[in-house]
């Protein structure tokens, strides 16, 4: 079991690896949402976090989900409210999130 603070540290590290020199990346610093798998977190530029105009900030920020048990990462989606992609995650597991059946309900989901 991880708890939040190494939840952190897993969730920046890998945003770390999608910044470039030109584009500094950070999570929201509000912290993350713990939910039962883990924690959710948010993410986008260290510049729209400062300035909070929306032309500073990335487009394609999905969320991603820190698993409790494992410290696992799972990449969740943009296209839908993140609670369609919270409940496809529920319903058809971290393994199975990318899967075909799971993006047919996803594009049926309702709030």
């Amino acid at each position: 079991m991880i708890d939040q603070e190494k939840a952190c540290e897993i969730a920046t590290a890998w945003i770390a690896r999608l910044a470039t020199d030109e584009q500094a990346l950070q999570l929201r610093p509000d912290g993350p949402v713990k939910i039962d798998e883990g924690w959710l977190f948010y993410w986008n530029s260290v510049r729209y976090f400062a300035t909070r105009d929306p032309f500073d900030a990335l487009g394609g920020c999905a969320p991603i989900v820190v698993f409790e048990d494992t410290g696992e990462v799972v990449v969740l989606g943009t296209a839908r409210p993140t609670e369609i992609y919270l409940r496809a995650l529920r319903k058809f597991g971290r393994t199975q999130l990318q899967s075909e059946t799971a993006r047919q309900w996803l594009r049926t989901a309702v709030r």
